[in-house]
């Protein structure tokens, strides 16, 4: 107790003897020291929280969160429900304990719906079961794609009775919600529709609709109504003119040089597909099949003679198949520039001057080559040296310069102030050092003159507080060099004082 007291009564005189701006100064470092200390202690006891799973519906949602609260497992939530989160060390292990528990993910259910199957059930409930199983076989399938999130699909099947021969096709319905950012492909999706196709008995590829959770149609068919192209026939269309065109763009961009000219295709495609037999004849061109010549003697001077001779007329058969794909019609327009000539004054513009016609001739040629044009099956073509506005251009590249420029100057900005704050910072650490340094030197209190001398009068200002140092250096080394000495002559003062 007393060493503590020693303690506090050292520290109030050195209080003591600072001044206000010392006192401030202290001060501020003892709560920014204490402030730190608490920032780190509640960071290190803070649990920082993952994402567990997103984009979730609310039945799954519900169906997660109940599962924590069994587990006293801490989450929280986030956009508006759809995103839980719990603590980054359990991120791992709880993802492996939900997809092992099959009443989280797995809402449909497949043929292990006859595992409970229970005695005395009508067919239509049989039939009903089998429908609800193959339903669920089919969504766990699809749903193994990596951008499928949930799916669902609805069978209608045709019932079967003794009393019809002929049984109704089977139809199909597909939704499914991706994964954010992901799509599938229109192969992927005619894959799954040949896949549900395949699985049901007495469905065809048509019968099988496929949309997204937006509404949006997937799936095409062969032919829509009306008589108009399909998607898939449209993308066929497409996917022919852009060949076309990248063969007629890539051929001017290596002869003018990038951005000089500008190409545009359509075509005409043929969707039909043709199956016939065809069988001819000429009778022109006859063969002798057989002849069957027969005598008979009557006398010895008449006889009958009979001649039968059967011809094969030539006959032609031809088996004619017609595959969809090919090119009825194509039109293509080229468009080139030119070049500019010096006006008649100084201050005149430019003058355009188109391409000359045998350019023209030549490069429509090489076009004409490289992409296949057949006069004969009606093929248009068209090419002209016509003066582009270039306006538009030239303000796009100005207004590209200014957000350019707009950009450097914000990023210099954000790295000078960057500096301007390091450099302040510095300074004011650095004058906060000064002061306390000086504060701390302050705090040192002259220890009191000895006894014989306290009539003398004492000097003040600096050179009392060297003296003073002076004095209690030699004093510690004294103590220094005789610490029994010392400790004695402590240990009868402490006894006098308590005397």
């Amino acid at each position: 107790m007393e060493t503590l007291r020693d303690l506090w009564n050292k520290v109030q005189t050195r209080w003591t003897a600072l001044d206000g701006r010392q006192r401030m100064l202290l001060g501020s470092v003892v709560g920014i020291v204490l402030l730190s200390t608490t920032l780190t202690v509640l960071l290190a006891n803070h649990k920082k929280y993952a994402v567990l799973y997103t984009s979730l519906d609310s039945v799954m949602a519900n169906e997660i969160i109940s599962r924590l609260d069994e587990n006293r497992t801490p989450y929280r939530l986030e956009n508006g429900g759809r995103s839980i989160l719990v603590p980054v060390d359990q991120v791992h292990s709880l993802r492996l304990e939900l997809a092992a528990d099959e009443g989280v993910f797995t809402q449909s259910k497949g043929y292990e719906v006859f595992d409970q199957s229970k005695f005395g059930m009508t067919g239509f409930m049989q039939q009903l079961n089998y429908q609800r199983a193959l339903e669920g076989e089919l969504a766990r399938t699809i749903s193994d794609l990596e951008e499928v999130r949930a799916v669902r699909v609805h069978l209608v099947l045709p019932s079967k009775t003794m009393f019809t021969e002929e049984t109704s096709g089977a139809s199909a319905s597909v939704m499914m919600r991706f994964n954010p950012g992901m799509q599938l492909t229109p192969r992927q999706v005619t894959g799954i529709s040949r896949l549900v196709a395949g699985s049901v008995e007495h469905l065809d590829v048509s019968g099988v609709t496929i949309v997204d959770y937006h509404g949006n149609l997937l799936s095409t068919q062969e032919k829509e109504e009306g008589g108009e192209m399909s998607g898939t026939q449209l993308e066929v269309v497409h996917s022919v003119e852009e060949s076309i065109r990248r063969k007629a763009q890539t051929l001017l961009d290596r002869v003018l040089g990038p951005g000089e000219s500008v190409v545009r295709v359509s075509t005409e495609i043929d969707f039909e597909t043709i199956d016939r037999n065809v069988e001819s004849y000429d009778p022109d061109n006859s063969a002798v099949r057989s002849e069957e010549i027969s005598e008979e003697l009557l006398t010895e001077s008449q006889e009958i003679r009979n001649s039968v001779t059967n011809y094969e007329v030539n006959r032609t058969v031809e088996h004619i198949r017609k595959r969809p794909g090919g090119i009825k019609r194509l039109t293509l327009s080229v468009t080139v520039g030119g070049t500019y000539a010096e006006g008649g004054g100084e201050d005149a513009p430019k003058v355009f001057v188109p391409m000359p016609d045998a350019e023209l001739d030549k490069l429509g040629s090489l076009v004409k080559n490289a992409v296949g044009f057949d006069v004969e099956r009606g093929d248009q073509f068209h090419i002209a040296s016509i003066e582009w506005n270039r306006e538009y251009i030239e303000t796009q590249k100005s207004e590209l310069q200014k957000a350019e420029w707009g950009a450097l100057i914000m990023q210099g900005l954000k790295y000078l102030g960057w500096v301007l704050a390091a450099v302040i910072f510095f300074l004011i650490w650095k004058k906060t050092l000064n002061s306390l340094s000086t504060a701390f030197e302050n705090m040192r209190v002259p220890e009191p003159p000895p006894a014989q001398n306290a009539a003398r009068p004492q000097p003040a200002g600096p050179a009392a507080r060297r003296e003073a140092s002076s004095v209690v250096d030699r004093l510690t080394e004294v103590m220094d060099a005789n610490p029994d000495e010392t400790a004695e002559a402590l240990k009868t003062m402490l006894a006098n004082q308590e005397s």
